[in-house]
């Protein structure tokens, strides 16, 4: 039950830093990019094979593996906040923007995917099941594609 528990805390945090640090129009579009496209809900799906995880295997981790894999899920969601935060034109889906913003967070090539990624990462070690690399790889994957999409679309 403790790691339902766990999960449950993260996306409530995730969902309240979401609410307080994103503004409202950027929230708005955002929204609307994952009602336009199903294919923006693919950035998601971690949330819904860790929840899968746990029903179909649950297991109780190493404690150091879950306190690690907790601190990586809560940084990498504070970098796709961040992200989400400094980038006006931040969508679900891939769009060209005005222009490609370049500032604080994005420094760092695709700040969200990075936090994204190691959230993934966070929430393989946090629930603790070996098969699970395999739908940590498959999302992994998707993401790298999307990377690659969205730089084709951004710097050709």
């Amino acid at each position: 039950m403790m790691p339902f528990a766990i999960l449950a805390i993260l996306f409530l945090g995730y969902a309240l830093a979401f609410r307080r640090f994103v503004p409202a129009k950027t929230r708005a579009a955002y929204k609307a990019s994952c009602e336009k496209d199903l294919s923006g809900l693919t950035v998601h799906l971690i949330w819904i094979a860790a929840i899968a995880q746990l029903l179909i295997a649950p297991s109780t981790p190493v404690l150091i593996m879950q306190v690690v894999g907790f601190w990586i899920v809560v940084s990498g969601n504070a970098l796709t906040i961040a992200a989400i935060r400094e980038n006006p034109w931040f969508s679900a889906t891939i769009q060209k923007p005005p222009y490609v913003v370049r500032g604080d967070v994005y420094k760092l090539r695709h700040p969200s995917y990075i936090g994204m990624a190691c959230g993934a990462f966070g929430y393989f070690l946090l629930l603790g099941q070996a098969w699970a690399v395999v739908p940590t790889s498959i999302y992994l994957g998707m993401l790298l594609y999307r990377v690659r999409l969205e730089n084709k679309l951004l710097y050709r």
